[in-house]
């Protein structure tokens, strides 16, 4: 009695050779979009490139992420979260870096004793905690204790008094001007 051994399983879909050639380039852009003009899932279209079925490529201008394109883009995030831009950078007249426009990370945490044991650490240790949710009470508290006091402490005296704008973009979370804890922080 012959088996049919090879004949078993889900049969793989086949696709003409010239059917992805056929359609325009801007149509194929993405697995996704490739898929539909081929009238076939996404997975399918992604496990024909597992099978070498489709040779994906990409872009030369958004290359795959290489070691020396991550470490590009990395310096490029960490410039942009540390503020180290041309337009926030003060120099003296002698033309000294006197304050290069960043404050730091703040982050929405506190800190609290830890309440249980665990593996590594004993209950009662302090432990760091990210804030849930981030409302009014804990925006004021981040500029009222973090961002001004980082103000006035980084700003440079030769500057002197300015004024300075703190743009908040939570619109759920804005502090009034009128908020009294924070005018007396203010004046």
């Amino acid at each position: 009695m012959a088996t049919k051994v090879h004949n078993s399983g889900r049969k793989k879909i086949q696709v003409a050779p010239n059917a992805i050639t056929n359609i325009n380039m801007g149509d194929r852009s993405c697995i996704r979009d490739l898929a539909a003009k081929l009238n076939v899932s996404s997975s399918t279209s992604g496990r024909m490139i597992k099978r070498d079925d489709i040779k994906p490529h990409t872009n030369p201008l958004h290359p795959r992420c290489k070691e020396p394109n991550m470490l590009q883009m990395m310096e490029w995030v960490l410039d942009l979260l540390m503020g180290d831009t041309a337009q926030t950078k003060r120099f003296n007249a002698q033309g000294e870096w006197i304050f290069d426009g960043t404050l730091g990370i703040l982050s929405f945490t506190y800190q609290e004793p830890a309440k249980r044991s665990y593996k590594y650490r004993g209950k009662g240790t302090i432990i760091t905690k990210v804030v849930k949710s981030v409302g009014r009470k804990e925006t004021r508290n981040m500029l009222i204790n973090q961002i001004v006091p980082a103000i006035i402490q980084k700003w440079p005296p030769s500057e002197g008094p300015k004024v300075i704008f703190i743009q908040q973009d939570n619109v759920g979370s804005h502090i009034s001007q009128t908020d009294e804890e924070w005018q007396q922080v203010h004046q």
